[in-house]
């Protein structure tokens, strides 16, 4: 039986083994999120100090995440992903055991949150890089939103159990499911064996640092598809962190509550990725994505108008609905972008490429999330989030307007400093072909990229 073609990656073994391990992986790393994050807010009862966790658990990639996007340009990616894997395996292990021995501190979780994120910092790029192409080129697209696609899931399913499992069996007991659930993508990268991947040049790891971000800000395309996840990562993506917040303060509730609203945004998650890859290849990009920045913004901006209804029940449903809003549209804007800068990125900086993309996607959150945070304890949670939802709108006009002069072939002055042509490949890579913008509506008009693979030396 035919599978319905925002499914069709999923006939390709390699994909779906590597797609099951991580729901279960994600699913049981987001339960983990939430508990540190109802932790931390427990032991402190400061929005500034979840801003904090978040900030240490996504700020490695500001300094690791270009090391790990030329390490997945130059290594054995499979052997990269396993032993990234792992070591955040063996870390919630001993958060697991710090936290169930009543020896857990604010400062320790985040110390150890921390080391997490740098093993995300080597894992992140590499998986990018690796996953959506799994599968035959012209899946690139429904590729990617399904793996979007799966980490939504894991939004659902984590938190909700997460918000059920805490009064039960606490934090600690969450840490430890977590540390159990690595085991689901360890065995899924063990078992995938795609043919081998072709390492980059011989040029220095500092060299091949420069070039990979002189060819992403000298393609124009790359650079405002980059600056579109750079709106959502410190404008509207930090709501995350404000939840907790939302739930006991505002919605005068518990983690119950915290867990619908996380499920919300994964929820919302699931629905963009789905219809993004259904119909994501028939708009141009700057309706894509633009379209999407601006509808987030709104979203984000209902979010406190609606926890002002009257009465708990209706408070929360209608929050709900808003953080839902907000993960559908977050989805579409992020995994468009994405999906977009695979198929315009030489398979030689790819790795570098998306290391930037996370970096804005992942490293510039917590920043948004520990300046804002500092803001809502002063100001208060619900004008701080509609301030985010105005600078979302406004940063999605922005690039909209700049990715519709992509959309129309028109050319644009680039960047201050950026050489008019693109950066030259370095020594022994191949010459990057030339970023081009799509005819709108046909994604077999994108130039296929190579297919990325784990295996290598």
């Amino acid at each position: 039986m035919r599978l319905p073609a925002a499914l069709e990656p999923l006939a390709t073994r390699d994909y779906r083994l590597v797609f099951t391990g991580a729901v279960l992986s994600n699913s049981g790393t987001w339960m983990q999120n939430m508990a540190v994050q109802w932790f931390i807010y427990q032991e402190t009862g400061s929005a500034a100090w979840v801003g904090a966790a978040t900030f240490a658990q996504f700020v490695p990639l500001f300094f690791a995440g270009p090391l790990g996007g030329v390490l997945a340009d130059r290594r054995d990616r499979k052997r990269l992903l396993f032993w990234a894997q792992a070591w955040m395996m063996a870390l919630s292990v001993v958060l697991a055991a710090v936290t169930l021995a009543g020896a857990a501190t604010p400062e320790l979780v985040i110390g150890l949150v921390l080391a997490l994120g740098i093993g995300f910092a080597f894992n992140g790029p590499t998986w990018q890089a690796v996953v959506p192409h799994l599968v035959p080129s012209a899946q690139l697209t429904r590729a990617i939103a399904l793996n979007s696609a799966q980490m939504s899931t894991a939004r659902i399913v984590g938190p909700a159990l997460g918000g059920l499992l805490v009064p039960v069996i606490g934090p600690g007991g969450i840490f430890a499911l977590n540390a159990a659930s690595y085991v689901a993508v360890l065995v899924a990268i063990a078992l995938v064996n795609p043919p081998a991947h072709q390492p980059s040049g011989s040029e220095s790891v500092t060299q091949q640092l420069r070039g990979g971000v002189r060819y992403a800000l000298t393609h124009r395309v790359l650079a405002w598809l980059i600056a579109a996840v750079l709106v959502v990562s410190l404008l509207a993506a930090p709501l995350m962190a404000l939840l907790p917040v939302y739930a006991e303060d505002v919605l005068q509730a518990g983690p119950e509550t915290y867990g619908i609203l996380m499920a919300a945004i994964g929820g919302g998650s699931l629905l963009g990725a789905l219809l993004l890859g259904q119909f994501g290849d028939r708009l141009p990009t700057a309706r894509l994505i633009g379209g999407a920045l601006v509808l987030l913004g709104v979203a984000t901006a209902l979010v406190p108008v609606a926890s002002l209804a009257p009465g708990p029940t209706l408070g929360v449903a209608l929050t709900a609905l808003a953080v839902l809003a907000t993960g559908t549209f977050r989805l579409g804007a992020v995994a468009a972008s994405n999906s977009r800068l695979q198929a315009r990125a030489d398979d030689a900086y790819r790795g570098r490429v998306l290391s930037l993309f996370l970096i804005c996607f992942g490293g510039a959150f917590p920043l948004g999330a520990l300046l804002l945070g500092n803001a809502a304890d002063v100001v208060g949670v619900q004008p701080v989030t509609l301030l985010m939802g105005i600078g979302t709108l406004l940063g999605g006009l922005l690039v909209g307007n700049r990715l519709a002069v992509h959309d129309r072939g028109v050319p644009e002055a680039a960047p201050q400093g950026a050489d008019d042509e693109p950066a030259p490949a370095p020594a022994d890579e191949p010459a990057p072909a030339p970023a081009e913008e799509p005819a709108p509506g046909r994604a077999d008009d994108e130039p296929a990229p190579a297919r990325a693979t784990f295996g290598g030396s």
